[in-house]
């Protein structure tokens, strides 16, 4: 039964594009929060806040679009694949591709490849002291999303029947 819910989720692209806007409208406090405490133990006390202020497509679109399909790769599991192009790297979940700005398939041609972790990583792992702790919050979040949209898939499988 979980195989057949979890691949209900995985081929309908809306499920999947409301989990990466989820995602992204977290991903503005979580940054926001982490930059703060960051100031602050620092002793800077004087700050503009809208120079600390980002959001999740212009940070994930600038060198750290591996660490975003990792966060994809985490939250799906053995549904999702990393592929590469020469310059961008997006995930592959069930029979679709997506990434930062949501469902990709149209963009992704023969140029993006299945490549290997090592060759992901060397070409786009680009990281700054914030990326971990940011992916470690959102994989948490996706996870606990996806665990909803389970149960809901469940529940809709079952009254069916």
């Amino acid at each position: 039964m979980d195989e057949k819910v979890i691949e209900e989720i995985i081929n309908n692209p809306n499920k999947v594009v409301e989990l990466i806007n989820i995602l992204n409208d977290s991903f503005e406090n979580i940054y926001f929060g982490l930059t703060m405490k960051d100031l602050l133990e620092l002793g800077i006390d004087n700050i503009n806040y809208e120079l600390i202020t980002r959001d999740a497509i212009s940070y994930y679109k600038t060198g750290e679009c591996d660490t975003y399909a990792t966060i994809l790769c985490e939250i799906f599991g053995p549904y999702a694949t990393k592929y590469s192009s020469e310059d961008h790297v997006v995930t592959k979940i069930g029979n679709h591709f997506y990434d930062v700005r949501g469902l990709r398939d149209q963009y992704v041609g023969n140029d993006f490849q299945k490549e290997s972790p090592y060759y992901i990583d060397v070409h786009f792992g680009k990281r700054d002291n914030l990326s971990k702790p940011i992916a470690e919050q959102l994989i948490m979040i996706g996870k606990n999303v996806l665990d909803r949209y389970k149960e809901h898939t469940k529940k809709k499988i079952y009254d069916r029947f």
